[in-house]
């Protein structure tokens, strides 16, 4: 996963500008690291451990002298990308500005479960989308009085 500025606190997070490119998630039931060491006696195959609250394991991750099958891992999808953040109980600001991969859907998904029974006070999807500025929801949000996004007609 290829990302950008990040920035996060407890409660906000700004994601603009992040592009996704092309990662794989190296599966659980996938064989250690194929390595031929230099000395097999001395040297031992390294463990590489996820590192993220999602418990994925990333190709990216892993120095590119280690291989693995086809088999043995899977493209990363958007959609565990969106769980993620969806999970984030305490979130209350959320910019993603400018995520062309960014669906209307995912943006939903987000306004619907992230920022746990409260849910967010303030998003922004300003030039999100593949069709960037004409669409409606493709704006900044925010909830009148610290209420939640989720009561703004955002989706209609």
């Amino acid at each position: 996963m290829t990302v950008g500025l990040i920035c996060f606190t407890s409660s906000v997070i700004n994601l603009n500008n992040l592009h996704i490119a092309a990662d794989y998630v190296i599966l659980p039931s996938a064989p250690p690291p194929r390595w031929k060491p230099l000395l097999p006696s001395v040297h031992k195959p390294p463990a590489y451990h996820p590192t993220a609250f999602t418990n994925l394991l990333f190709i990216s991750d892993v120095p590119k002298s280690n291989t693995w099958h086809g088999a043995e891992f899977r493209s990363l999808k958007y959609e565990e990308f969106v769980d993620a953040l969806c999970s984030l109980e305490e979130l209350e600001v959320l910019s993603l500005r400018r995520a062309v991969w960014l669906k209307r859907v995912f943006a939903e998904q987000i306004v619907l479960r992230a920022g746990g029974d409260f849910g967010l006070r303030n998003v922004n999807f300003t030039g999100c989308g593949m069709n960037p500025g004409h669409t409606s929801w493709t704006k900044k949000w925010t909830g009148r009085r610290n209420d939640s996004v989720r009561s703004l007609f955002i989706f209609d």
